[in-house]
């Protein structure tokens, strides 16, 4: 897998510019995926750069939803609803696509990873 080309695709998926900031949540959806590999799997296939990026964005797109939900007008007076938690479910189902996409290098390509509570 490549580290630097997961970074730039989490840049495209998630919309943060410096996404140096991410590293950690990169870093373990990287040791995730390399958990899920099978053993003789092609670790070069670019498909696994989507997926680590994937999984960074449903992380980050979680801990953003999970943050305060209202925005607050430029007076700091009148709050109005936040799309935060809107962004989750697309993130999931971004990661779920690279899932299935990878399914032939996993050990379980359908990964209780992916599983929430409501479903």
């Amino acid at each position: 897998m490549n580290q630097e080309k997961a970074r730039s695709i989490l840049r495209m998926f998630s919309g943060v510019a410096d996404v140096k900031s991410l590293d950690p949540l990169l870093d373990e959806a990287t040791a995730q995926v390399e958990r899920m590999l099978l053993p003789d799997a092609d670790r070069e296939r670019p498909q696994l750069d989507y997926l680590c990026a994937a999984l960074a964005n449903l992380r980050h797109s979680q801990m953003l939803a999970a943050q305060s939900q209202l925005t607050y007008t430029y007076a700091g007076t009148v709050a109005k609803e936040s799309d935060r938690g809107q962004k989750v479910p697309f993130a999931q189902a971004l990661a779920e696509e690279y899932l299935k996409a990878c399914a032939d290098l996993l050990t379980c390509p359908a990964s209780p990873l992916m599983q929430t509570g409501g479903q």
